[in-house]
């Protein structure tokens, strides 16, 4: 995903479809580029009142059948810090994704 957490109802609508994978028993590999590293968060402050995605999301991060990895590089370039970050997220680098790429039946990309 490479989606700001705040970018309304697409975000949401992603974090909706990767629920409806897990749900139907899918294999799901999140990784998380450009703002969408803002997803990996665990230290944001959202009015009491509004819908947050990344806490939708991270309701999703103990299902056994998704992983999750954020861009290092792309965490580096927006200030998240390892120390800021869910710890059942893993930062690592384009490799990653490259490899689930060449692994997967199907791809969603969220921009």
């Amino acid at each position: 995903m490479c989606l700001s957490p705040d970018s309304g109802t697409v975000a949401q609508h992603a974090v909706e479809t990767i629920k409806a994978a897990l749900e139907r028993n899918h294999a799901v590999f999140v990784f998380l580029y450009e703002d969408g590293v803002g997803f990996a968060r665990c230290d944001r402050d959202i009015p009491q009142g509004e819908t947050d995605s990344v806490l939708d999301f991270q309701h999703l991060l103990s299902h056994s059948n998704l992983a999750v990895v954020a861009c290092v590089t792309a965490a580096e370039r927006r200030g998240v810090r390892d120390a800021q970050t869910d710890p059942r997220i893993r930062l690592a680098g384009l490799g990653e994704w490259t490899e689930q790429l060449s692994q997967a039946d199907r791809v969603v990309q969220f921009r």
